[in-house]
C-alpha cells in the first residue's frame, strides 16, 4: 500500500500544481468510503479532455512514463494509462461527462489511513461511477460504500443522477439496482 499512496501523492501533487482538477475514484476511495480492497493501481479523475493526453504525458514526466499506446487508448476510451514509479499504474480517467465536473466540483479531503488524505470524489459520486459500469467488482465497490456509509448518504443525489444515467444508456435498472444495495 505504501508504493500505492506514493504514486498518488506525486500525481496529485503533479496534477495540483497544474491547476488541473482531480479526484480518486478508484480502489484506494473505495478504501476510504467502504471495505478496504486490494488494489494494484491509482485511478484519478482528472478535468481534461481526451485532446488534452499529450500535454498531459509531458506534465506528468519524468516521474510517469505512457503505458503502450497510451495516446491511442486515451483517444478511444478516455483513460491515460501511466507507468509510475515503483512500478504502480496510474489511470488518468478523463472528463468527458457534466457529471465528471460536478463530481470534481464535490470533491472532498478525506482520510485513507490514519496518517494519510487525499482529494477524493464523495462517497455518492463513486457510488454513481461504479453503478454505470458493469464490471462485478464494480458492483460490490458500490454496494460496500453503500454497507459502509449507511444512512450518511445523499440518496436523493445518488437516485437524481442514476435516473439520468438511465435515459443516457437506455438502462431502466440503474435506480432499482441501486435500491436493492
Amino acid at each position: 500500500m505504501d508504493a500505492l499512496l506514493r504514486t498518488l501523492k506525486v500525481a496529485q501533487d503533479k496534477l495540483d500544481h497544474a491547476g488541473i482538477r482531480n479526484a480518486v475514484i478508484g480502489g484506494l476511495a473505495v478504501a476510504a468510503w467502504g471495505r478496504p480492497r486490494l488494489t494494484d493501481d491509482v485511478d484519478i479523475k482528472v478535468d481534461a479532455k481526451r485532446g488534452d493526453a499529450a500535454a498531459l504525458l509531458r506534465l506528468m514526466a519524468p516521474e510517469f512514463q505512457p503505458a503502450e499506446n497510451a495516446l491511442e487508448h486515451a483517444k478511444a476510451i478516455g483513460v491515460l494509462f501511466l507507468d509510475g514509479p515503483e512500478g504502480i499504474r496510474l489511470d488518468l480517467l478523463l472528463a468527458d461527462l457534466g457529471f465528471d465536473s460536478q463530481a470534481l466540483d464535490r470533491a472532498v479531503e478525506a482520510q485513507i489511513l490514519p496518517d494519510f488524505s487525499a482529494r477524493l470524489c464523495t462517497a455518492e459520486d463513486l457510488i454513481l461511477y461504479k453503478m454505470i459500469t458493469s464490471r462485478p467488482r464494480d458492483q460490490e465497490d458500490a454496494r460496500s460504500v453503500v454497507v459502509e456509509q449507511g444512512q450518511k448518504l445523499d440518496r436523493a443525489y445518488i437516485e437524481h443522477w442514476l435516473a439520468l444515467f438511465e435515459q443516457a444508456l437506455d438502462d431502466s435498472t440503474l435506480v432499482a439496482a441501486f435500491r436493492a444495495l
